[in-house]
């Protein structure tokens, strides 16, 4: 597949003022996959800011039962975040081993 002719000087531009990545997109014509790859090619700095997050207000959050889809809203951040966040705190095996507790608890 050829290479698409991309102005690196604007795409620095854009992405270093702030532009989301959508926007690039949109102004280049090209996927996220693309501009990940350029991004990369580029060398350009992610942009990505520390999350800063009450991980013991998570934690209930989560164990009160939330969806993810609820959890990433009342903590401003994507489902997949949710995911990696609770794959991190080994959450979910918590989960079980409660779920379990309870089951043995009941007999």
């Amino acid at each position: 597949m050829k290479k698409r002719e991309i102005d690196c000087n604007k795409l620095t531009q854009m992405y270093m003022s702030g532009a989301t990545h959508k926007e690039i997109c949109v102004e280049f014509d090209i996927s996220i996959d693309t501009l990940r790859k350029r991004i990369k090619q580029l060398d350009l700095p992610r942009r990505r800011e520390l999350l800063s997050l009450d991980i013991e207000e998570f934690r209930a959050a989560y164990y009160s039962g939330l969806s993810s889809y609820k959890l990433s809203e009342k903590f401003g951040i994507c489902r997949s975040t949710v995911t990696h966040i609770v794959k991190e705190l080994k959450l979910r095996e918590s989960m079980n081993a409660l779920h379990r507790m309870e089951y043995y608890a009941e007999i």
